[in-house]
């Protein structure tokens, strides 16, 4: 046995358990690499990143505790050189082809780090409903498929993919959108399966710290057995309800000239599906020096030149619009003419008012209207209008009409509007 001796003339010495701990992690680094079971694998750092670094751990069969039995190849045990490394829950890994999930840590007051993998064996494949994105989600689909009734007893011993699943995923800002009732479909482009959400997503109270109710690493969520639906589902790539969240921006100038000391206000309309939606947007300029823009779109001219003005969902970059900005030293004005609210039907047995306002390179012009009306084919008795004022009229649906729209003009001067208005049922 080898024994230490302390110089008397240190003013502090390590305890007998930091000295333990020392010399184990001191024997752990040394022989780590001892063994044929290290690998060089991929971390996700930081956490929900999708981004990968290179790290160096040994990979462990996993056994039952009960019975001592292998779990399998589904499950492995990764042991870390230093406390450092230990993983947070819901962690990936990468290696062997596949995404690992990490479903279990052993690193608190533990002076060796591991923690159990499970390997993900689907993707969770989704469209978000605020920004039109589409996600996609390593994640681990349970084997058991639980029935809504017990088939033991009911001559059929066959397990059919027709009942509930539990499918686990990392939390992070991407899974935080999933909401129940969502579909997922899983399966290949021959052979598709649907399942809906009925319990968990944003309802998974799993804390890692239990009062820190964003430090979820695990979500779990409980789907159903759903049918797929070929008019809405993407069947190429496995996206359920893909064709349900279309957005658009059009602004109301695609190209636009001003002088240095003129504004103007740029107006987008954003579409859902077609429909006038209210979104945060957000505005840039490609080049500052020329022209600069606001948070409300209203565009500044520095110097002669020209830039482009892009507006585009703060939720998403793919949906934008742009106008093309030319700075002259003559002065062109720029008229439009804006609409609220910015809607294009009526409800059957609602009434509305309309207001109509001028602009002159962004600024209001107190300018009044004459409107003139078209009724492109939709008969008299089904509504009623009235002309209240110099900027505003009123309409009311008596019956609906949906073959055709309603068409008013709004004129002021040499600058019109046509303003459609669909007669629409209440279902």
């Amino acid at each position: 046995m080898t024994y230490r001796f302390l110089n008397a003339g240190l003013s502090s010495q390590k305890s007998p358990k930091e000295t333990i701990i020392s010399d184990f992690q001191t024997n752990l680094e040394k022989d780590f690499y001892v063994s044929s079971d290290w690998f060089t694998i991929l971390r996700e750092s930081p956490y929900a990143s999708e981004e990968y670094i290179e790290i160096d751990v040994r990979i462990n069969t996993l056994f039952q505790p009960k019975t001592a039995i292998a779990v399998g190849d589904d499950y492995k045990k990764l042991l870390f050189k230093k406390p450092s490394e230990a993983p947070p829950l819901g962690t990936f890994f990468k290696f062997d082809d596949n995404y690992w999930l990490v479903s279990n840590v052993e690193a608190i007051k533990n002076v060796a780090t591991a923690c159990v993998v499970r390997r993900c064996n689907n993707l969770l494949r989704w469209k978000d409903f605020n920004s039109g994105l589409t996600y996609s989600q390593p994640c681990v689909i349970d084997y058991l498929v639980k029935e809504t009734r017990d088939y033991s007893t009911g001559g059929a011993s066959l397990v059919q993919p027709s009942g509930f699943l539990e499918v686990f995923t990392q939390f992070n800002t991407r899974t935080n959108k999933i909401r129940p009732s969502r579909r997922f479909i899983f399966g290949n482009t021959n052979n598709w399966n649907g399942y809906k959400i009925m319990g968990g997503g944003i309802n998974n109270y799993n804390n890692i710290f239990t009062t820190d109710m964003m430090s979820v690493g695990i979500l779990r969520l409980s789907m159903l057995a759903n049918q797929v639906n070929e008019d809405t589902d993407d069947l190429t790539n496995g996206i359920a309800d893909s064709g349900e969240y279309i957005y658009s921006i059009t602004l109301d100038k695609q190209s636009l000239s001003l002088t240095s000391g003129s504004t103007y206000k740029l107006i987008p309309n954003i579409e859902l599906n077609g429909t006038s939606v209210s979104k945060s947007v957000s505005w840039s300029s490609s080049k500052t020096s020329v022209a600069t823009v606001d948070t409300d779109g209203l565009i500044t001219p520095v110097t002669i030149g020209t830039s482009t003005i892009r507006c585009e969902l703060r939720d998403n970059s793919l949906v934008y619009d742009e106008c093309l900005l030319t700075v002259t030293a003559s002065s062109i004005d720029n008229y439009s003419i804006v609409v609220s609210p910015d809607r294009d039907y009526i409800y059957e047995g609602e009434e509305q008012i309309f207001t109509t306002t001028l602009y002159l390179n962004g600024v209001i012009q107190p300018d009044a209207f004459t409107y003139t009306l078209n009724l492109n084919g939709v008969p008299d008795e089904n509504f009623k209008y009235n002309i209240l004022s110099g900027n505003t009229f009123w309409v009311s649906n008596i019956k609906r009409h949906s073959f055709s729209s309603l068409i008013f003009t709004a004129t002021s001067g040499s600058t019109s509007i046509q303003i459609p208005i669909l007669l629409k049922g209440v279902w």
